[in-house]
């Protein structure tokens, strides 16, 4: 926290926000902890995946396996599909 706080009191500090946050400022110690980098805590957990190309304004993704489908009331065709990745162009 050093350069980013004020200890207003023995138990409270006031943090800088960003502007667009719309909270008030101050908090009390019990409710600060450190950062901990997620990528070094859930070391394990794979990195979401990448956006989607986009296509004529459109994300386009390239489907391994169509696990199941319905097609709904309105025409519209749901799918469920495995592992979405990235549709790669040449």
């Amino acid at each position: 926290l050093q350069g980013r706080h004020l200890q207003v009191s023995p138990v409270t500090f006031r943090l800088r926000l960003p502007a667009t946050w719309k909270i008030h400022n101050a908090f009390h110690v019990q409710l600060l902890k450190p950062y901990r980098d997620p990528n070094t805590v859930f070391s394990g957990r794979q990195p979401p995946p990448p956006p989607p190309v986009l296509v004529h304004d459109e994300p386009e993704y390239e489907v391994e396996f169509v696990l199941a489908h319905r097609r709904r009331r309105n025409g519209n065709v749901e799918l469920l599909i495995l592992t979405p990745t990235l549709h790669s162009r040449g």
